[in-house]
Formats: C-alpha cells, structure tokens, sequence
C-alpha cells in the first residue's frame, strides 16, 4: 500500500449543512484526501461504481426509500468494498448492532459528532501508522453467532476462551459467543495468523495485544492485556513458547 497515494472518502449525507461541515472536517486531515459528497443511494452507489473509495461516511437516516444502512448492505455486495472502511453517524441507535455484525462497520458515531473525534478516526484509518496493521485487517473469520454469519476482523480479535460447548471472542468491539461451537474450530479458522498461540487449554491470544504476564501459582499465570479488560490464563505447559514469541516480536 503507497501511504502517500490519493485517498477517496464518500460522505453520503443528505443534509447540505451537515454534509459540507463534515467535508471540511475530513479534508483538514490531509491533503492527499479526496472527499465526495452524496445526498441519496442513486447517488452514492454512481459514485462507489466509477472511483475506488477508502473509507465511507454513512448517515443512517436518509430521507430516500432506504437507509443508510440498507446502503452499506449493497456496498458490501460490491467485491471491492467487502473489506472497506465504513463509519455510520446517526441519532438512532436503532441498526447500532446489525451495523457491527452484518455490515461489520468500524464505528457507530452518534450526533452532534466533534471534530476532533473525526479528525482522529479518518487519521487512524486511511494513515495507520504502522503498515503490517493495515495489512492484518484484511484478514477476517467468519462465526456463526446467533444464526447469522458474523465477520470478525481477525486483528481486532484479543483473545478466544472456550467455555463448555461455546466460545467467546473477546475483540476490541466486544465479545461475540458462538454456541456450540468448540475452540478447535476457531483455531482452524485461525491456523495462518501467526499473531495467535495458545495459552492454556481453554485460551487462545493475540500475542500483539498482550501487555504482561503475572504469577498466579506455581503452574499456573495470567495473560494481561493492554485494553485492561478480561484476562486470559497461561498454564506452565505454554509458558515458554509464548515467552519465545513474545521475544521474537520485541525483537
């Protein structure tokens, strides 16, 4: 990916006040970014077709036949924008979980929106600062999660715990359960990244989001992440070959 490459974003916003403000918004970030303005589906999707956009800016209540969400169904259906950036702004919080499990968008921002919340998150997106990041992102899982066919980005995932006959998948987003479902199946849907190692029989994690290990017992320890949430468990059988990769990685 050339970092230095023009940048398309598509603001799909049918209030004109709300539309140029956010424009300005975007543009002040880069100059390298293209910002393109749509007021209805017609519109966006003409739009989608003829540029390669990088990131898109969705306004759920659009005042056209469907929704913005609606929208981001048909753009997904478009090979080249299953993986794209979508970020959704609303009043409604109504399609805030269909947004996250269906359409797998990256945030659901309510109104009003700060500008500097804005800046920040069209910063992260089309110029990470590390490029391996971006590249990770393009790798996903597909879980089933309450009869629907959920798409995980797989470096947003920090740990998988197995618990009787489901898993949890504990991303920076939440926690999906997948019922039914045992652990060794996540870890064939994982055996390529090698981001991932197993922990304990019941864990597996993320090594690039671990901040430290502590000493529990004499056999057993606790994997701390760097989101201070939940923490997974290290028994001494593991020890080593995490230590071994943990080391490999700060090296």
């Amino acid at each position: 990916m050339n970092k230095d490459a023009l940048k398309w974003v598509l603001i799909v916003e049918d209030d004109k006040r709300q539309s140029e403000s956010l424009s300005k918004m975007v543009q002040s970030v880069a100059e390298r970014i293209n910002v393109l303005t749509a007021v209805n589906h017609r519109e966006a999707l003409e739009i989608a077709r003829r540029e390669h956009i990088d990131l898109f800016f969705l306004d759920i209540d659009l005042e056209d036949h469907e929704n913005g969400y609606e929208l981001a169904e048909h753009l997904r259906k478009e090979s080249k924008y299953e993986l794209t950036w979508m970020v959704f702004l609303t009043i409604n919080p109504k399609y805030e979980l269909k947004a996250y499990k269906k359409v797998h968008c990256y945030e659901y921002v309510m109104k009003p929106y700060k500008k500097e919340y804005i800046q920040t998150l069209v910063e992260r997106l089309l110029f990470p600062p590390n490029t391996k990041v971006e590249q990770s992102r393009q790798s996903f899982i597909m879980v089933e999660i309450e009869h629907l066919q959920v798409k995980i980005f797989v470096n947003e995932i920090i740990f998988v715990e197995a618990r009787g006959r489901s898993v949890e998948i504990v991303t920076v987003r939440g926690v999906y359960t997948a019922n039914y479902t045992p652990l060794k199946k996540i870890v064939n849907l994982l055996a390529c990244e090698t981001a991932f190692i197993k922990t304990h029989r019941s864990f597996v994690v993320n090594v690039n989001y671990i901040e430290s290990i502590r000493k529990v017992t004499n056999k057993q320890y606790e994997v701390h992440f760097i989101n201070g949430g939940r923490f997974a468990l290290l028994s001494v059988k593991h020890k080593e070959a995490i230590e071994r990769r943990l080391l490999e990685n700060n090296g």
